[in-house]
């Protein structure tokens, strides 16, 4: 599945497993960059996880 940017997904592997965050950059090798708020509460910033493949993640929607 190809997402677009500003998707909201959901990491399926790996350490963030079951965290979600919008699609903040991609490469045409299906390489993505997510963007969540899963580290910094305290100061509610933003942090970029990646890169994960396609197979790493799955749109909300399917959930």
């Amino acid at each position: 599945m190809v997402y677009k940017q500003n998707e909201l997904v959901q990491i399926t592997k790996g350490s963030l497993k079951g965290q979600t965050g919008k699609i903040a950059a991609s490469s045409h090798d299906g390489i993505y960059f997510i963007q969540g708020n899963w580290n910094s509460h305290e100061t509610g910033a933003s942090n970029l996880y990646g890169p994960l493949l396609g197979d790493e993640i799955t749109s909300v929607a399917n959930y």
